[in-house]
């Protein structure tokens, strides 16, 4: 009885180590579909009766008909087959001459799968440029057609549309809308169309682009502001917030909707804090003179940009102390040459000495740097330098002497915006800068705004 019980246990083991020790092999799988390609590595058992086209169920969403043969695929995750188009599948960079559920495989193997148009099929693409992706659709039509393109993209994309005299008007392709102050520009093959969609001519192989366009800057920033503050604003808009954040309020007229206050300070708080608290009591209407009594006390000449944004704290004092600190920066500045500081120390001094009114013939020349020299970063051309001088050129953004191959000063700071409230530091970036550019290109922005309805004047000249 012993022994039997020990062949019995011998076989249950060889039989639940040979499954624990099954040898495993992997194909992988690539779906080339128009607007992305996927690929993915399938884990079998050696020797496994799966067919290929089971493994491939394991992973994708894979629709087919049948027929004598076998199986004709008609669509595998977002790979589909539009009328005049197959499937074309490919085993290790060849042509699969049987079907999927006779095919062999084994370790290693790579099949491929794409579209494919019938030698006599005629097609259409439609490409639509979304904010944050681009959506690809090919179909294809028949000769002689009555059908127009308009017809056509209804087939493919959920559209939003109105009739005029000249014919329709887009106002939503798929994910891509028009906000008030933007359109929908359709180009051809590259080329903006001058007809309407339901009327512009088409041929076999052409390729129609869907994009927004703003027509009204002051509607875009408006726009974008309304993405930034629904997606920082509650993390920014602390007790007492930054700088850059506490401004930009200021400009959109917003401060009423939030409790700020000025910070409790002790003798041994910065500069830096007293001067954050004369801003903010500057627009709040508090009082501040005893800030600016502590500042002007600790202050000392350190570097421009620094000297320049204590000049901002403390233009409006009457205290000796920053009287002296002031005429320093102004004899400082009075014959500096532009082309020794970088662009972010350039605009801090114009904003300060613009304020005070003072070395007419400075300002010149930091415009003149600015307007001649406008990415030339001493630090890598990135976004928060763009704010900076945002601030300085204002609504004079879109001037000629910044337009670089079509984009002018906005729309390069807009190459940092991830459409998404957001703004990267360098475009390369895989994150946005949510605490140090992102703020500063809020205040930049608001600040245009505050231009745009005429309801501000200079950056930091607020509470007056």
């Amino acid at each position: 009885m012993k022994k039997l019980f020990s062949l019995g246990m011998m076989m249950f083991l060889v039989l639940v180590l040979g499954a624990c020790n099954a040898e495993t092999d992997h194909i992988t799988i690539t779906v080339e579909s128009s607007t992305e390609t996927v690929e993915e590595t399938i884990t079998f058992e050696r020797d496994t009766e799966q067919s290929l086209l089971a493994l491939l169920e394991t992973v994708f969403d894979v629709r087919y008909d049948t027929f004598d043969e076998g199986y004709f695929i008609t669509a595998i995750g977002d790979l589909d087959t539009p009328s005049g188009s197959f499937i074309s599948i490919s085993k290790n960079g060849e042509a699969l001459q049987e079907g999927l559920a006779t095919v062999s495989f084994e370790d290693g193997d790579h099949f491929t799968f794409s579209r494919e148009w019938l030698d006599d099929a005629k097609t259409l693409t439609f490409t639509v440029h979304t904010p944050t992706a681009m959506i690809e659709e090919t179909l294809s039509f028949e000769s002689g057609t009555e059908e127009t393109v308009f017809d056509l993209l209804l087939t493919v994309f959920d559209v939003d549309y109105g009739e005029f005299d000249g014919g329709v008007f887009l106002n939503a392709v798929g994910d891509l809308d028009s906000p008030e102050g933007s359109f929908i520009s359709v180009s051809k093959n590259g080329v903006p169309i001058a007809e309407a969609i339901n009327i512009v001519s088409f041929e076999d192989g052409d390729h129609f682009t869907f994009e927004r366009e703003w027509w009204d800057q002051a509607a875009y920033i408006a726009y974008v502001l309304d993405a930034m503050i629904d997606a920082h604003l509650d993390a920014w808009a602390v007790e007492t917030p930054s700088i850059q954040v506490f401004l930009a309020l200021y400009h959109l007229d917003m401060l009423d909707e939030f409790s700020f206050e000025k910070a409790d300070l002790d003798d041994e708080a910065s500069t830096s804090d007293h001067l954050k608290n004369i801003i903010i009591a500057r627009g709040l209407g508090l009082d501040y003179q005893a800030d600016q009594q502590h500042l002007a006390d600790q202050v000392e000449p350190v570097h421009l940009y620094t000297d320049a944004m204590m000049v901002l704290g403390l233009y409006d004092a009457e205290l000796e102390a920053s009287e002296t600190f002031i005429s320093g920066f102004v004899e400082d500045t009075a014959d500096l040459d532009p082309a020794d500081f970088d662009h972010d120390t350039l605009v801090m001094i114009y904003l300060a000495l613009e304020i005070l009114g003072e070395n007419e013939a400075t300002l010149l020349a930091i415009e003149s740097r600015l307007y001649d020299a406008p990415y030339e970063h001493l630090y890598g051309y990135n976004a928060a330098t763009l704010t900076q001088m945002l601030l300085v050129v204002g609504l004079d953004y879109d001037a000629s002497a910044f337009d670089v191959d079509g984009l002018h000063l906005l729309d390069r700071l807009m190459e940092h915006y991830n459409h998404d409230g957001g703004f990267m530091y360098e475009i390369d970036d895989d994150d946005i800068d949510a605490f140090f550019t992102t703020p500063q290109a809020f205040f930049a922005l608001a600040y245009l705004h505050g231009l745009h309805e005429e309801t501000s004047e200079h950056p930091f000249l607020i509470g007056e």
